[in-house]
């Protein structure tokens, strides 16, 4: 329960900090991406964001090794869709691997920038993963899976154009087709995320808590803990690269992570 506890309250500490701040001239977004939370920006229209990366795992068990490469674009100024990929290789205590592509995720984002004249946003959301990997294989879990979200910012003018943000998804469960017969219902998963980018130079810290679980339904048996600490780079032109660590607090999830990503823009107005 006090895990609970301390995740909802990470996530409402963004709603807290909004009212510290006065609506002041319009404020520039620090980066394109974190690594386990969902920002409210969006692309702007016509524009396109590639983004390539690798997260390690450090599993109880084994080691996982995943490749993303996804694309955003953007059909208005707030409103975008985007497409997912994954490689992914497992490498089992046993000494047994397996390579192949994994899940495909498609989504979509709609953004709510500077409500009311103020330096708060909020976006909803929502992403859909189809199980196009190999369940066999440890490739994919073969389920499909409906995520809407709700996503909240607020720029801190006060602390050098700082960024606060929260997160609440809800992930739905189905077993796909050619699973029907395994198992049982699979449980939802409930997941909060909170966290506080500050800008020093070219240089933007980023501090993440990631909490995630399926217990409260479906006799699920899975709560994962993680603070994420790392930094991401602004680059000449229209590049961004960042790296992260997200570090396990609970025995369900992995010990720790190394997450690098590449950012890339072109298109849209300005670009």
């Amino acid at each position: 329960m006090k895990t609970y506890v301390i995740a909802i309250a990470l996530l409402l500490s963004p709603i807290a900090a909004l009212r510290a701040e006065e609506p002041q001239e319009e404020s520039q977004q620090l980066v394109q991406e974190v690594f386990q939370s969902e920002l409210v920006y969006p692309q702007d229209k016509g524009e396109v964001q590639i983004t390539a990366g690798s997260v390690w795992h450090d599993e109880r068990g084994g080691r996982l090794n995943e490749v993303p490469l996804q694309l955003e674009y953007g059909l208005t100024d707030r409103w975008q869709v985007d497409m997912a990929v994954t490689e992914v290789s497992h490498r089992f205590d046993g000494g047994e691997s397996s390579r192949g592509f994994g899940d495909l995720e498609i989504g979509t984002k709609y953004a709510f920038m500077n409500i009311g004249g103020s330096h708060t946003h909020a976006a909803i959301g929502a992403d859909l993963t189809l199980p196009t990997g190999n369940e066999d294989r440890d490739l994919g879990e073969g389920l499909v899976q409906f995520e809407p979200y709700l996503a909240i910012g607020h720029d801190l003018q006060s602390l050098n154009n700082a960024h606060v943000f929260g997160q609440v998804a809800l992930g739905l469960m189905r077993r796909s087709g050619s699973a029907d017969g395994a198992e049982g219902d699979p449980a939802h998963e409930l997941s909060l995320n909170s966290g506080l980018i500050v800008p020093i130079n070219h240089a933007r810290l980023v501090a993440e808590v990631n909490w995630s679980s399926n217990r409260w339904n479906h006799d699920g048996d899975e709560s994962s803990l993680f603070v994420t600490p790392g930094v991401v780079w602004d680059l000449p032109g229209t590049w961004e690269v960042g790296v992260g660590v997200p570090i396990g607090l609970t025995n369900d999830g992995d010990r720790f992570r190394v997450a690098a990503q590449l950012i890339y823009e072109f298109g849209g107005d300005g670009h």
